[in-house]
């Protein structure tokens, strides 16, 4: 007995989609088509789009690809008044992705510079705010690298969980940075106060983001109703946390003790004309 495969109703809408689209640029490879070919191109190209638009997860690119198909075969037929108008909506699809893109990007820079005011309020300086700063680009990292192992795409719900991941992610360095800091105060020097940071701060870290990512991963292994707008939100959390929680333990320290050394020896510039001044000052009081 044949073993029989079982499909959902989108992801079967999905394949026959796929499959029109392959059809239609087989047909589109040929220089010259007969009028049957024309029609069937056509029909083809507009099953491709009611079955995508049928998917309730279908993405704009998804829609936009095919509308560019519709119009390339009415190209392909000589139909100019047909191929223009769905150009048209091609072109107001590609409109309204690039507005959601700009937005998002917004959304990105505002929640950078809000996070990096707050390092300044709570740290009362404006260089060690980038120093928890810089565990945002880590967990891109494995933001990106769970995305596509779990082949998800960029979808708004995924943008919005890149976000949120933001903010989470600097805990991981404000606990090193702050903890190194109050030892300082003590009397202790940068690498003493690091190492003490890293040992003290190890557990919360590992608490708080294994507690994170646990919580999240049953919205990214989800499968229901809906899950595919879940999925993209919870691996790039997943993703997000497990990377920066394993590079923030070592690669923030590093940071903070190369500015630390830079500020050191600026500082060290700085005072080097006054001291000498305040010795000529001295040596024509004894003379």
């Amino acid at each position: 007995m044949t073993e029989q495969i079982k499909y959902t109703l989108e992801e079967a809408n999905q394949y026959f989609a796929v499959a029109c689209n392959n059809k239609i640029w087989k047909l589109l490879e040929k220089k010259e088509s007969t009028e049957d070919e024309q029609e069937e191109m056509i029909n083809l190209a507009h099953a491709s789009l009611l079955h995508w638009s049928k998917s309730p997860h279908c993405k704009k690119v998804n829609l936009q690809r095919g509308e560019y198909l519709i119009a390339m075969a009415y190209i392909h037929a000589g139909r100019k008044e047909q191929a223009l108008y769905y150009a048209e909506r091609c072109k107001k699809i590609t409109e309204d992705r690039r507005e959601e893109n700009e937005d998002f990007e917004g959304a990105f820079g505002i929640s950078f510079i809000l996070i990096y005011f707050l390092m300044v309020l709570l740290y009362n300086d404006f260089v060690y705010p980038f120093v928890v700063l810089f565990a945002i680009p880590m967990s891109f990292v494995g933001a990106f690298l769970a995305l596509a192992i779990a082949k998800s795409s960029l979808s708004i719900f995924t943008l919005m969980g890149l976000v949120v991941m933001m903010g989470l992610v600097c805990k991981n360095s404000i606990l090193i940075v702050d903890f190194a800091n109050k030892e300082k105060e003590q009397g202790k020097n940068s690498y003493d106060a690091l190492i003490a940071a890293g040992k003290e701060r190890l557990r919360p870290i590992l608490m708080t983001t294994i507690a994170m990512v646990l919580g999240m991963l049953p919205i990214a292994i989800a499968s229901g109703a809906g899950s595919e707008w879940k999925n993209g939100l919870g691996w790039s959390l997943v993703g997000g946390l497990t990377s920066s929680m394993c590079l923030t333990v070592f690669i923030v320290p590093c940071v903070y003790m190369v500015v630390d050394t830079i500020k050191a020896k600026i500082s060290s510039r700085e005072t080097k004309p006054f001291a000498l001044w305040q010795r000529l000052r001295l040596y024509f009081r004894l003379s």
